[in-house]
C-alpha cells in the first residue's frame, strides 16, 4: 500500500505561505527570548525614569513657625512627568532645602504645570507627588519616620489633576534614589529670575551714566605713576593653577556631601548636617502659618 502523503501535492503558493508563517513565528520567539517577557507584552515604559527627576518650576515657597517649630513648604510643578519622575524631583528639591536652611520639617509638593493656581486648591487630586523630610521625626505628631515620599501613579488630566492609585516609597527605595542622584539643580524660580534681571538692568544703566568718571580717574592715576588698587589686587592674586585646584577640591567636597544629612538619617549614621539656623532673622519676614498648614501632609 502506497503512502497517502505521496499523493498529496500542495500548490507552490501555499508552500511559500506556510514557510513565511514559520519564519515569522521563529522571529517572534527569538524577540521574546532576547527582549524579555515584559517588553514583548508591552508592559515596559518607552522611557525610563530619570535618576534625579526632571526640571521643575518653583510656584511658591512658604516658611512658617508652628508650636515653636520651623516648617518649609515648597510648591513646584513639572510637565508631563510620570509618578516616579515626580517623586524623585521632590526628593531632589527636599535635599536642596535641607542643605540651604535648617528646619524641623521640609515639605515639597509636586504639581502639574496645568494644575490649579490658587493655594487653596493645591490639595487632594492636584498633588502628583509629595515628599516630607523631618530630621527629628519625634518632634512632629504623625511622623514615625524621617521620610514620607509618595506619588500618584496616574497621568495628569487636561486640568492638571491626578486620579489614580497612590504609591508610597519604602525607606530602601528612598535611600537608593538619593544615592543614585547625579543632578543637583534647583527648580527654575521665575520671581527670582525677574528680580535678578531687573537688578542687572539697574546696575547697567547706572554704570552707563557714570562711565566717563572712572576713565578720567584712571588717567590721573596713570599720569602720576601710581598703580591703581585694582591692578595691585590682581597682581597679588594666586596663580591660575592653584585657584583651579582649590575649585576642583571644593567641587569634590560638595559632591561628596550632597544629601549627606538626609542619607545619614536613612542609614542611621552621622553625616553632614544642615546649616545652622540663623536666629537673628526676623520671624515676621516669613509667611504666617495658615489653617491649612496644620498638618504636615497636604492630603
Amino acid at each position: 500500500m502506497k503512502p497517502v502523503f505521496k499523493k498529496i501535492r500542495l500548490p507552490r503558493k501555499v508552500m511559500f505561505l506556510i514557510a513565511g508563517v514559520l519564519v515569522l513565528s521563529g522571529a517572534s520567539g527569538a524577540f521574546a527570548v532576547y527582549s524579555g517577557k515584559e517588553a514583548f507584552l508591552g508592559a515596559m515604559e518607552p522611557d525610563a525614569p530619570s535618576l534625579s527627576g526632571l526640571a521643575c518650576t518653583t510656584i511658591e515657597t512658604l516658611k512658617m513657625r508652628r508650636n515653636g517649630q520651623r516648617w518649609i513648604r515648597k510648591y513646584v510643578s513639572t510637565e508631563s512627568a510620570s509618578g516616579v519622575d515626580r517623586v524623585r524631583t521632590g526628593l531632589r528639591i527636599a535635599g536642596l532645602l535641607a542643605k540651604e536652611e535648617k528646619a524641623d520639617l521640609y515639605q515639597v509638593v509636586v504639581l502639574d504645570a496645568a494644575g490649579p493656581l490658587d493655594r487653596a486648591d493645591r490639595r487632594g487630586p492636584a498633588i502628583g507627588a509629595e515628599v516630607l523630610f523631618a530630621p527629628d521625626p519625634g518632634k512632629l505628631s504623625g511622623m514615625s519616620a524621617p521620610f514620607v515620599a509618595r506619588y500618584n501613579e496616574s497621568k495628569a488630566n487636561t486640568v492638571g489633576l491626578f486620579y489614580g492609585r497612590e504609591v508610597a516609597l519604602s525607606a530602601e527605595d528612598i535611600k537608593t534614589t538619593l544615592t543614585a542622584m547625579d543632578d543637583k539643580s534647583d527648580c527654575f524660580d521665575p520671581v527670582a529670575a525677574a528680580a535678578a534681571a531687573a537688578a542687572a538692568g539697574a546696575v547697567g544703566s547706572e554704570g552707563g551714566e557714570h562711565g566717563e568718571k572712572p576713565a578720567a580717574a584712571h588717567g590721573e592715576d596713570a599720569g602720576s605713576g601710581e598703580v591703581p588698587a585694582e591692578h595691585g589686587a590682581k597682581a597679588a592674586a594666586p596663580e591660575h593653577g592653584a585657584e583651579g585646584s582649590e575649585e576642583h577640591v571644593g567641587a569634590k567636597a560638595e559632591d561628596k556631601g550632597f544629601f549627606g544629612s538626609m542619607l545619614a538619617i536613612v542609614l542611621g549614621g552621622e553625616g553632614e548636617k544642615p546649616p545652622a539656623e540663623d536666629h537673628s532673622a526676623d520671624a515676621t519676614a516669613e509667611h504666617p502659618a495658615e489653617s491649612s498648614a496644620g498638618e504636615p501632609a497636604a492630603h
